[in-house]
């Protein structure tokens, strides 16, 4: 049998997917301003490695920045052109991720709380350590990566940042 709460609670949950739902649309329109920001300027785009290996209670959190390559903007080109919907940018996995040498950081726990303060449950996240400049030039350029700091001033010249 229904509780009397129910109509209140899909009201909440209807709100909350279209919440998520325009968020993950804002998104999509974003990396596309993106795109074809790199298209106009004949900019090959730059994306973070896409490592997600979690061992027990660690997390790699590599930020090496890799460029997707003139293939895939060349079909992307191709596509815009023709006036298809674009692939999405691809997720791509550093060279020393895929050989076993990853960034791991601890995880640590987070609370989940709902709007009255009430704990919902615990997650556990992993936030990378700030390294020196250094160390992570070191590490893009044992990766097989670019120089850190690509993607945001790609982001940034292209006004979406």
């Amino acid at each position: 049998m229904p509780s009397d709460d129910q109509p209140e609670r899909s009201r909440e949950s209807n709100a909350v997917v279209r919440a998520m739902a325009r968020i993950v649309a804002e998104a999509i329109d974003r990396e596309n301003q993106l795109v074809d920001w790199a298209l106009e300027n004949d900019v090959e785009l730059v994306v973070s490695c896409g490592c997600r290996y979690r061992p027990a209670d660690a997390w790699c959190v590599c930020n090496v920045e890799l460029g997707v390559g003139r293939r895939w903007m060349r079909a992307v080109a191709k596509q815009s052109k023709a006036g298809e919907s674009r692939d999405p940018l691809p997720s791509l996995t550093c060279r020393l991720c895929r050989h076993g040498e990853h960034d791991l950081e601890a995880t640590r726990p987070i609370r989940i709380a709902g709007p009255d303060g009430t704990v919902l449950g615990t997650s556990h996240n992993a936030v990378r350590a700030r390294g020196s400049p250094k160390d992570d030039l070191d590490r893009a350029t044992r990766a097989g990566g670019i120089r850190p700091g690509m993607q945001d001033e790609q982001w940034r010249l292209a006004g979406l940042k």
